[in-house]
């Protein structure tokens, strides 16, 4: 039957060539749509190595032309601290500079490790020691800081990158092997790694990122600069915040220092992919579904016109001893064929383009696989799943048509010829 089907492709290769073609352009097309969506299912997998549910971010403001000492500050800190603790419902609370997840500030710097010469670009993170309890960053080995009135100053975590590795890519160091640092501003100051953290990223998009963890000190402390995050008991988590304001402000109100708002870290999370990455994935995404759209429309449009323009050899088939069954099989074999033909030229043509620079310089958005730590496997994975695609629309397109070709009579068939 395979060698019959042959010869009918052959004997009608001009309309059949004008099939290929289509297919291959859909089978290049559908390519980069599931690799595309592939890439960010396999990123937004990815633990972020840490927890946002149930927790907030407290802002507090200072009132202007109020000037404290550092030891005022500090006091003010503590009391803070200790009257939030004591609300109904909060589980932990942290102090930090630049650390908290989406709050667009980062600070970056510049370290040697383990007494080198080369200088590593590190995103820097002050902390006080609840800060992994409220975020639950899991420690993978060594400890955190001493709870005990900042004596860690010269004691830092380190986070590693997406292969455990810390330091720049051209002179990085297995994570576990990094042991001391010492600032490229302030070499006499070494600082001793005590701990590992589980790796980290912000958005699922965003790779992982060497990180570095210092503890906050006393002269760190001042409320208005400082980022307030709490976690939430989960039974305590439904209006929290709008509770929280009303009923803590007043108590909030500590000398120049006032409640300015509360914002779950979900809230920012959603305000960070907006701004800087779902326009993007969306127009991915919504790209991708019209495209999947009109390329069914267009298989049911080319086979429907193709299978009623062969309704007669279909009615003489029928006429001449063949079920229909075996008709329907022959119109089924016959595309998957075809689609296997332009398969085999797509995937020539997409490996090529996925290689070269072409598609990123067209402003087409592309898989970074270095970066996602994506190899050969996704494109077995982009071709079966592109292929099965195309044979299930085919197989769709193809049934209605050819259930009503071999419904006619062949008498009618047999009249036509």
């Amino acid at each position: 039957m395979i060698r019959h089907i042959l010869k009918i492709l052959w004997n009608e290769r001009r309309t059949n060539v004008f099939i290929v073609i289509q297919y291959t352009l859909v089978f290049s097309i559908l390519w980069f749509c599931f690799d595309y969506l592939c890439y960010i299912g396999r990123l937004s997998s990815e633990s972020h190595g840490f927890d946002i549910e149930h927790t907030y971010l407290i802002k507090i403001k200072q009132q202007k032309s109020t000037e404290l000492s550092k030891e005022e500050k500090y006091e003010f800190a503590q009391t803070l601290v200790d009257r939030i603790s004591k609300y109904p419902g909060i589980e932990s609370i942290s102090l930090s500079i630049t650390a908290v997840p989406y709050g667009l500030i980062f600070q970056k710097g510049q370290y040697h490790l383990n007494g080198d010469s080369v200088w590593h670009n590190m995103e820097v993170r002050q902390v006080t020691p609840a800060f992994f309890d409220v975020f639950r960053i899991k420690i993978e080995s060594g400890k955190i800081f001493g709870k005990d009135d900042f004596a860690s100053k010269y004691q830092i975590l380190i986070s590693g990158d997406k292969d455990y590795r810390f330091g720049n890519k051209d002179a990085s160091y297995p994570v576990s092997e990094v042991h001391t640092m010492k600032r490229w501003v302030d070499s006499d100051t070494q600082y001793n790694v005590i701990g590992i953290t589980e790796r980290q990223k912000g958005f699922f998009f965003d790779p992982y990122f060497n990180g570095v963890y210092f503890s906050m000190q006393r002269e760190d402390i001042d409320l208005a600069n400082n980022q307030i995050a709490i976690r939430v008991k989960p039974a305590a988590d439904r209006y929290f915040a709008e509770q929280f304001k009303k009923e803590m402000r007043k108590q909030l109100h500590l000398g120049p220092y006032y409640l300015s708002s509360i914002t779950p870290i979900k809230k920012l999370q959603k305000l960070y992919a907006d701004s800087m990455i779902n326009d993007n994935i969306n127009g991915v995404i919504s790209i991708s579904v019209f495209l999947m759209l009109n390329i069914f429309l267009c298989i049911i449009g080319t086979f429907w016109f193709r299978t009623q323009a062969r309704r007669n050899e279909v009615g003489l088939r029928i006429a001449l001893g063949a079920s229909k069954k075996n008709v329907r099989s022959m119109l089924y074999l016959e595309a998957l064929m075809m689609i296997f033909l332009a398969s085999v030229l797509a995937s020539y043509l997409c490996l090529n383009l996925g290689s070269s620079e072409l598609l990123h310089s067209l402003g087409i958005p592309v898989t970074n696989r270095t970066e996602a730590g994506i190899g050969p496997e996704q494109d077995i994975l982009n071709y079966l799943l592109t292929f099965l695609f195309l044979v299930l629309v085919s197989f769709l397109a193809i049934s209605y048509p050819a259930k009503i070709s071999t419904q006619m009579n062949p008498a009618e068939a047999l009249r036509d010829e």
